[in-house]
């Protein structure tokens, strides 16, 4: 937490309007956590984007947890909260018919999902985005639910810190080309180990954050991400119908088998 206050000061010795932390950045948002961060945006007048594991009471009585994203506004109050909906197995739950398996993995409890996509928005200049945590930037039906028709951008947090220093940061990178394309909006990659980058409407990897060419050294990254012109609504096929046309694709290639088949036992 000293180590991101401390990076994060450095960044905002040019002002910027959105600062955002990677996952992992902070395990729980204590009430100190959240003294710092109320002092940092408040001080730099910048809006803060992060990560932390909130805990909910639920409609039962029960205390839910959830992996979360966060804003907080410049008055150092929090704006918008989104829980994320695509846990990893055993890695943030265990399914409920394999129970057992709590006792040989390295989770005590579980996170609960999140019901829905969130819109964060800022002001001056204004913008809205919404935010993809850990892997949910792999998983295109996940990610075109979090686009609106005036969404601006995506935000991937994540931590790849589970691989080392592989390939494996790289193989999600490139997949999260495809839901920027997809949807028709830029897609900004923060990671606390991995590839932070952020990537234009297009898919084209505008920039990658490196420190002497390497993407695993601490540090940071400024950013200037286009915004849609006001009153601007473009909304690409897939982001409108999802796989629509994959499906059908589908259904007309089982269609030609089936007929190819049929031919061919008719000539027989």
């Amino acid at each position: 937490m000293r180590q991101m206050l401390a990076l994060s000061e450095e960044a905002l010795a040019e002002p910027a309007r959105l600062l955002i932390w990677p996952e992992g950045a902070m395990s729980s948002l204590t009430p100190e956590h959240l003294a710092a961060l109320a002092g940092l945006t408040t001080r730099h007048g910048v809006w803060l984007m992060a990560t932390a594991d909130l805990s909910e009471d639920s409609a039962r009585g029960a205390v839910e947890d959830f992996n979360s994203s966060f804003l907080m506004n410049p008055r150092g109050e929090l704006a918008a909260v989104y829980h994320k909906r695509r846990l990893v197995i055993f890695g943030e739950y265990v399914p409920g018919w394999l129970a057992f398996l709590k006792w040989v993995t390295p989770i005590d409890g579980s996170f609960t999902s999140g019901k829905e996509a969130v819109q964060f928005a800022v002001q001056n200049p204004a913008a809205r985005f919404s935010a993809l945590i850990c892997f949910e930037d792999a998983f295109a039906e996940e990610a075109r639910e979090h686009v609106a028709p005036d969404t601006d951008f995506l935000v991937n947090l994540t931590n790849d810190g589970w691989f080392g220093k592989g390939p494996a940061q790289w193989q999600q990178a490139a997949a999260a080309v495809f839901r920027a394309v997809e949807n028709g909006v830029p897609l900004v990659r923060c990671t606390n180990d991995g590839v932070t980058c952020w990537i234009d409407a297009q898919g084209r990897l505008r920039e990658i954050f490196s420190v002497a060419g390497d993407v695993y050294k601490a540090g940071f990254m400024r950013a200037s991400i286009p915004l849609r012109a006001r009153g601007e609504a473009g909304r690409t096929f897939y982001n409108l119908h999802g796989d629509w046309f994959g499906w059908s694709c589908c259904g007309m290639s089982l269609c030609l088998c089936g007929a190819t088949l049929r031919r061919r036992e008719t000539v027989q």
